[in-house]
């Protein structure tokens, strides 16, 4: 096989088994890890408050990172 088949067959594997993640995807994951970590340590709704606005702000970046 050529391997530009050999290729898009690992390419297809690895989308259809969810292992390949876009730039974008990784930064949204990331995100909502540590803005999971920051609520859990936050002892009011004032920080819980901040901590979504935080991760807003993040996932826009993370959309705009292209």
């Amino acid at each position: 096989m050529s391997r530009v088949v050999i290729a898009s067959l690992a390419l297809a594997v690895c989308l259809m088994a969810g292992g390949c993640k876009s730039q974008v995807e990784k930064c949204m994951e990331t995100t909502k890890q540590r803005y999971e970590r920051e609520v859990a340590a936050c002892k009011d709704d004032a920080c819980k408050a901040q901590a979504a606005k935080d991760m807003s702000d993040w996932m826009e970046a993370c959309r705009s990172a292209k």
